[in-house]
């Protein structure tokens, strides 16, 4: 069987991936008929030894996935004794199935993860950021960096999955890379929504994980008071950059915008409906459709900006700088009106929920709304338990239904 079937690995460049790696392929020679398959893996050009067939180095990495490299050549020698063991005429073409057919019972986590990145690549600044897409290979990286440690493996069989993978990565989230409960819980969100989509479209039978939670601390909100709020408002700031981004933080606690969609706010995003000016928009995050009117205070801010550069050339409603100039310029500001929370582009939002909007009594369905949460359950969750004189207050009620 030796002298008819020859196996050569190799880099495919013409399918090189948009992180700059080479897929490896497996090109199967058999009574000089030829075909080739996809390894699953892949690799820098520089790391890869085309004389050897083999990756280059000897890190645990290298190591592994040159034992897949072997197995894969054990798998198909096996595939050819099968055949002939059987009594069939080989082919390279009965060959290729006999493989393509053991895989399909042996579905692994990197092809269902690589399966679920070609999916976001493809729809990148569609229905996915480039944020997203980095967020999900970040943790396809720790997938990998795992499995190699733990297991001294390249990859991982679905069926074998089971909630002990996910006790002992969290594990190792925790204890070898440091990990918050709130980074792990992230980390295995967005591994469990690579392996549903595969379940979803067929490629695998089941989902493996059930009754899974990761304990993440609740974080109490920090917001402004309106005293804070006001003391901002009133101070008199006579540097223009930051006067700017008064104006900006300001418009961001009367709205609840985030720091991406007030950025991105545009003129077609304002409309006028019976005489009340609305923001009209998709929400980057959820994809959800966003109506919320503005309070005045918003409007006046737009209409300061009406003859702005940033509104005449691009159409922003506001001259919002980079996320990183936005926190820095906050900094000056918090000094400069001695508040000892730390302002951030997030903070506005929580403010928005808590003092404008929770403080005042707004129905809890109205408040998620105008957050755009995709459920009261998270506005509950997230600003109910927040404020103690809220609950003082509404304590101070019964107080008078019983006051003996």
């Amino acid at each position: 069987m030796d002298t008819q079937v020859k196996i050569k690995f190799y880099t495919f460049t013409a399918k090189k991936k948009k992180n700059g790696e080479i897929p490896i392929y497996v090109r199967i020679t058999y009574n000089y008929n030829t075909t080739q398959l996809s390894t699953g893996l892949s690799t820098p050009l520089s790391h890869w030894n085309k004389k050897t067939m083999r990756f280059r180095g000897d890190s645990e990495e290298s190591r592994v996935s040159n034992e897949t490299l072997i197995s894969i050549e054990l798998r198909i020698r096996n595939a050819i004794h099968h055949l002939l063991k059987s009594g069939i005429n080989v082919s390279v073409e009965k060959i290729k199935n006999e493989i393509l057919k053991e895989s399909e019972t042996q579905r692994k986590v990197f092809e269902c993860m690589n399966k679920y990145l070609d999916h976001v690549e493809t729809l990148l600044n569609i229905d996915y950021s480039p944020k997203s897409l980095e967020r999900y290979r970040y943790t396809h990286k720790r997938i990998l960096e795992f499995i190699l440690i733990k297991y001294k493996k390249s990859d991982f069989l679905i069926e074998e999955l089971s909630n002990n993978f996910l006790y002992d990565f969290e594990l190792y989230l925790k204890t070898s890379v440091g990990n918050s409960p709130k980074t792990i819980q992230k980390h295995i969100q967005r591994f469990s929504t690579m392996l549903r989509f595969c379940v979803d479209r067929g490629i695998i039978n089941r989902f493996p994980f059930y009754n899974f939670q990761i304990k993440v601390p609740i974080k109490p909100i920090e917001y402004l008071t309106q005293d804070e709020i006001n003391r901002i408002e009133q101070k008199e700031i006579i540097i223009p950059r930051l006067a700017i981004i008064r104006d900006i933080f300001v418009f961001c606690i009367y709205s609840g915008l985030s720091f991406n969609e007030l950025k991105n706010l545009h003129q077609s995003n304002l409309k006028e409906i019976n005489g009340r000016f609305w923001i009209d928009m998709i929400r980057q995050k959820t994809k959800r459709q966003y109506n919320v009117p503005l309070l005045p205070k918003c409007i006046e801010i737009i209409e300061r900006y009406q003859n702005h550069t940033k509104r005449k050339n691009e159409g922003l409603l506001l001259p919002v700088p980079s996320n990183q100039k936005f926190n820095a310029y906050l900094k000056e500001i918090q000094d400069f009106c001695q508040i000892e929370t730390r302002l951030t582009s997030h903070l506005g939002r929580r403010t928005f929920g808590s003092t404008i909007l929770l403080q005042n009594n707004v129905n809890i369905h109205v408040i998620s709304q105008l957050l755009g949460h995709s459920s009261t359950a998270i506005t509950i969750k997230s600003y109910l338990g927040s404020d103690p004189q809220l609950m003082l207050d509404e304590f101070d009620k019964i107080k008078e239904i019983y006051p003996n």
